[in-house]
C-alpha cells in the first residue's frame, strides 16, 4: 500500500505539473507583436485602413530605444501626425471570455513642438476591425499642458468622459505604456494604464499603482480582437511616434525583456543590424552574448568596441572588420577571424578558460598570377600549442617551413610534429594559393617578453626573426620608446621581407623608429607591424638584448600610417639603384639629433644575394638608412655599391627635399656632378664587384656651416661667399675678408658635367661662361667654406 500510495502521488504531481504547463502556455500567449521591422506605409505591411484611406498615409520613421526592452531599436516606429487622414487597424485572435484580461503595451515618444494641445486619442482596442470598423474601446489619449505631457483614457467610441492623469511627462523622451482591459460579460469593462520612464516590471503587482484607472458604467466591449492607430487634427492632436506594439493575455506577454548586448535575432545575421540585438547595436559599454546555435557575422569595417564578450554560438569577423574587447572574452563556441580582419584585446582584457575554438585565417599566394611561383612568406602564428602539421599543413615538396636561430642560421625543413612558438618568425613556402587556418582552443594573448636575445658576432650576429603573434597591428614606435622600462640593447630598426610585384622579386623593407623607411617593395612601410608578420631585429654588438611587447602597443590600423613627411627634415634623399625592373634603395637624411657614428637614427642593411645593392658605409657598418647631423651647409656622403655583373645601371632619385638647396650626385670616375632635383636619373656603366669610391651624394644648403664632417675644422658663421650673375654669362665671386682667398671655382652644366675650373684670384674673382644659354652650377671651394649656386644664362 505504501508503494501504491507513492505511485499515486507521483501521478498526481505529474498531472498537476502538466496542467500548470498548459495554463502557462495559455496565459503567456502573445496575440500580436509589431516592431515595425519594415519601411514605408503601413497599409503595405498588414495594416488595414478603416478611415480616410490613402490620405496622409501612416508610415514608418526611425525606431525608439528603451533600455532592456526586446523591441527597443528593433527596426522602425510609426510616425503619427496631426494632419488628419488615414486611420489603421490590425486584428488578432478574438477574446471574449468573462474575466479575461487583454494587455496592450507600446513605446511612445511625443515629438510635437507645441507648448499646449487639448489632446486626442491615438491608439485603441476594440472589435471587429476591418475596413469599416467604428467600435473603439480602451482609447488612449495624450495632451500637452504648459510644455509637459499628460496621458488620458476612456472606454467608448464617442460622447464619453476622458480621464487624464496628473503626472507630468516630457516631450522627446521615450516611455513604455501598458494598458490592461478586463472583459466583464455582465456589464462594465474596467481599464488601467501605466506609464514607465525606465525599467520593465516583471509583474503587475511590481508595477505599482496605475497612472489611470477608468471604470465607467456600461463601457467597453465583450469581444476584443483589434488594435487601431489614429491621427487627429492639428488643433487638438499631438505629433508622436509609436513603436514595439505588443498585445497579449498576460503582463509578461507584453513586457518582453532582454539583457543589453544579447543577440535576439534569428539563428544567423549581421552584427550591424540593430534589430538583432537587445538595445540595438552593442556599444563600448555592452557585455555581448552570442547564444548557442546562433551565428553572428561582424560585417562593419569601422572599429567595433565592446566590454565583455561571451560566445556560446559562432562569431565570424568578416574580412576588414575590426573588433576590440576591453573586458573578458569567454569562448565556449567558435570564433573565426577571417583573413584581413583584426581582433584586439585591450591592455587589461583577458581570455577566460573556455572549451571553444579559435580560427584565425590568413590567405597566402603561391603560384601564378602576379606573384612568383613558390613565394616565401615570413610569418608567425596566433594560436598556442600548434605543431608544424596542424598550423601549415603536411610537409611536402611544395609545402615547406623553416625557422632561424641566431648564431646557427636557418633550420632544415621543419617536419610535421615539430612544436611551433607564436612569437617565433617562420618562413613558409607554398606552391599554390591557400588560406591557412590556424585553429585551436588557446588564442595567443599574453604580453610578449623574450628574456634573452643573443648576439654571437659575425655578419649576422644579433639577427633574430620574431613575429607579431597578435591579430592586431603592433606599434614599433611604442616598443622602442620604452627602452628604459623593458626593451633594451635592441636596434631601433625592424626589417621585413616583402614582395615587389613590378620586378617579381622578394626584397627587404626597413623601418627606423625615427619615422624613416626604405621600401624597395614600393609598399607602405610604417611603424605598425601587421598581424602575424614575421620581422627581423638586431641586438646591439657584444650585449644581451631584451624585447618587451605588451597588448597596450596594439591597434587597428590601415596602410600608409607612420612615416614622417620628408619636408620635416632639412635634407632628405631616397635613392634607387636600378637594374632592369629591379631596384635597391638607400635613404640619407639630416636630423638635429643625429651623430657622426652609427646610432638610433641609422639602420643597418639586410642584403639580397646576387642583386645590385647600394648603401652607406660608416666604419664597419653598412647602412640602408643613414642619418646625418643637420646644420651644415654641405654634406658629402660616399655611396658603396655592389654589382653582380658588368653592365649599364642607373641611379634614380625617387624622393628628395632640400629647402632652397641642391641634392647632387657626384661620379668621381667620370668627373660629373649632376643635380638630381633637375635630372633625377643618372645612367652609368659599372663593373661587377664592390665599388666604394666612385659615387658621392652631396647636400648643398643655402645656410649653415660647411665642415664636411672633418675633425679640426671650425664653423665660420660670419664667413660669406657671394655669387653674382648678370644672367649673360658673367659671374662675380666675392669672398668676405675673413676667408682666405685660395681655392677654386667649378662650373657645371645642367647635367652635372664639369665644363670649367678657375683658381680663386683674390677676394673678388670674375669669370665668363661661354657655352651658351642654359642652367649652370657654380661651386666655390675654399679651405674653410664652400658654396654652390644655380645660375641661368640667357
Amino acid at each position: 500500500m505504501k508503494s501504491l500510495k507513492f505511485t499515486r502521488n507521483i501521478f498526481s504531481i505529474l498531472v498537476l505539473a502538466f496542467t500548470f504547463l498548459l495554463v502557462g502556455r495559455v496565459e503567456g500567449q502573445v496575440l500580436l507583436t509589431d516592431n515595425f521591422n519594415y519601411s514605408g506605409i503601413l497599409t503595405s505591411n498588414s495594416w488595414i485602413a478603416h478611415s480616410a484611406s490613402g490620405t496622409n498615409s501612416l508610415s514608418t520613421s526611425s525606431g525608439l530605444t528603451y533600455m532592456g526592452h526586446s523591441g527597443s531599436n528593433q527596426g522602425n516606429s510609426v510616425q503619427i501626425s496631426n494632419l488628419g487622414g488615414e486611420d489603421l487597424n490590425k486584428s488578432f485572435t478574438n477574446i471574449a471570455t468573462n474575466g479575461q484580461s487583454v494587455y496592450l503595451s507600446f513605446l511612445i515618444n511625443v515629438t510635437d513642438q507645441a507648448n499646449s494641445k487639448t489632446g486626442d486619442y491615438f491608439i485603441h482596442l476594440g472589435s471587429p476591425g476591418g475596413a469599416s470598423w467604428t467600435s473603439f474601446y480602451c482609447r488612449i489619449f495624450v495632451r500637452i499642458v504648459g510644455g509637459v505631457v499628460n496621458f488620458g483614457l476612456n472606454n467608448c467610441s464617442s460622447n464619453c468622459t476622458t480621464t487624464y492623469g496628473s503626472t507630468s511627462f516630457s516631450k522627446n523622451t521615450t516611455y513604455l505604456v501598458i494598458a490592461k482591459y478586463t472583459i466583464t460579460t455582465s456589464g462594465n469593462d474596467p481599464i488601467s494604464l501605466w506609464v514607465f520612464p525606465s525599467g520593465l516590471p516583471s509583474s503587475e503587482q511590481l508595477a505599482g499603482t496605475p497612472e489611470l484607472i477608468h471604470n465607467t458604467t456600461s463601457s467597453g466591449s465583450d469581444p476584443i480582437n483589434s488594435i487601431g492607430l489614429r491621427q487627429g487634427n492639428n488643433a487638438t492632436s499631438v505629433e508622436l511616434k509609436v513603436d514595439a506594439i505588443n498585445v497579449g493575455l498576460t503582463w509578461l506577454s507584453v513586457t518582453p525583456t532582454c539583457n543589453l548586448g544579447e543577440w535576439i535575432g534569428s539563428s544567423s545575421g549581421n552584427w550591424s543590424t540593430a534589430s538583432n540585438w537587445c538595445g540595438g547595436v552593442p556599444t563600448s559599454s555592452s557585455n555581448v552574448t552570442i547564444a548557442n546555435g546562433t551565428t553572428v557575422t561582424l560585417d562593419n569595417t569601422s572599429e567595433t568596441i565592446i566590454s565583455d564578450l561571451t560566445i556560446n554560438g559562432t562569431l565570424i569577423l568578416a574580412a576588414n572588420s575590426k573588433l576590440t574587447v576591453t573586458g573578458t572574452l569567454t569562448n565556449n563556441g567558435t570564433m573565426t577571424i577571417e583573413s584581413g580582419a583584426t581582433f584586439l584585446q585591450g591592455p587589461s582584457s583577458s581570455i577566460a578558460a573556455g572549451t571553444g575554438t579559435f580560427n584565425v585565417k590568413q590567405a597566402v599566394t603561391g603560384a601564378g598570377g602576379s606573384t612568383p611561383t613558390g613565394r616565401f612568406w615570413y610569418m608567425g602564428l596566433p594560436i598556442n600549442n600548434l605543431n608544424r602539421g596542424t598550423a601549415f599543413g603536411a610537409a611536402s615538396g611544395s609545402n615547406r617551413l623553416w625557422s632561424w636561430t641566431e648564431g646557427t642560421g636557418w633550420s632544415s625543413q621543419l617536419t610535421d610534429n615539430v612544436a611551433l612558438n607564436p612569437t617565433t618568425g617562420y618562413v613558409f613556402r607554398t606552391g599554390s594559393d591557400v588560406t591557412l587556418n590556424f585553429s585551436g582552443t588557446s588564442l595567443y594573448s599574453a604580453n610578449m617578453n623574450p628574456t634573452y636575445l643573443s648576439n654571437n658576432g659575425g655578419p649576422l650576429g644579433g639577427c633574430h626573426l620574431l613575429s607579431n603573434p597578435y591579430t592586431a597591428y603592433l606599434d614599433w614606435a611604442q616598443v622602442v620608446a620604452q627602452a628604459n622600462t623593458g626593451t633594451s640593447n635592441i636596434s631601433t630598426t625592424y626589417c621585413v621581407r616583402s614582395y615587389n610585384s613590378t620586378n617579381n622579386e622578394m626584397v627587404y623593407d626597413t623601418y627606423n623608429a625615427s619615422g624613416v623607411a626604405s621600401n624597395p617593395s614600393s609598399l607602405a612601410v610604417t611603424q605598425f607591424i601587421a598581424p602575424l608578420q614575421a620581422f627581423w631585429i638586431r641586438v646591439n654588438t657584444g650585449v644581451t638584448g631584451n624585447l618587451n611587447i605588451t597588448k597596450s602597443m596594439l591597434s587597428h590600423q590601415s596602410s600608409g600610417i607612420g612615416l614622417k613627411d620628408i619636408t620635416s627634415f632639412t635634407a632628405f634623399a631616397r635613392l634607387n639603384l636600378v637594374s632592369g625592373n629591379f631596384f635597391d634603395q638607400v635613404v640619407v637624411y639630416t636630423d638635429a639629433n643625429a651623430a657622426l657614428e652609427v646610432e638610433d637614427y641609422d639602420s643597418e642593411k639586410f642584403f639580397l644575394p646576387n642583386k645590385p645593392q647600394v648603401y652607406c658605409k660608416v666604419g664597419e657598418k653598412k647602412l640602408v638608412i643613414n642619418a646625418l647631423k643637420s646644420g651644415k651647409a654641405q654634406n658629402a656622403v660616399p655611396l658603396t655599391i655592389e654589382l653582380p655583373s658588368t653592365q649599364v645601371y642607373k641611379f634614380e632619385m625617387a624622393e628628395s627635399f632640400v629647402e632652397n638647396g641642391l641634392v647632387i650626385l657626384e661620379d668621381r670616375q667620370e668627373g660629373i656632378f649632376q643635380d638630381m632635383g633637375v635630372n633625377p636619373t643618372y645612367e652609368f656603366y659599372g663593373n661587377s664587384g664592390v665599388v666604394a669610391d666612385r659615387f658621392v651624394l652631396h647636400f648643398q644648403l643655402p645656410n649653415g656651416t660647411n665642415n664636411e664632417g672633418q675633425a679640426g675644422v671650425e664653423d665660420l658663421t660670419s664667413a660669406q661667399i657671394d655669387i653674382i650673375s648678370n644672367q649673360q654669362g658673367e659671374i662675380l665671386v666675392s669672398l668676405s675678408s675673413d676667408l682666405t682667398a685660395t681655392g677654386d671655382i667649378q662650373i657645371m652644366d645642367a647635367a652635372g658635367r664639369l665644363i670649367q675650373t678657375t683658381a680663386i684670384k683674390g677676394q673678388d674673382t670674375k669669370l665668363q661662361i661661354t657655352e651658351g644659354t642654359g642652367v649652370y652650377f657654380v661651386r666655390i671651394t675654399t679651405p674653410m667654406k664652400s658654396e654652390t649656386k644655380k645660375v641661368l644664362v640667357y
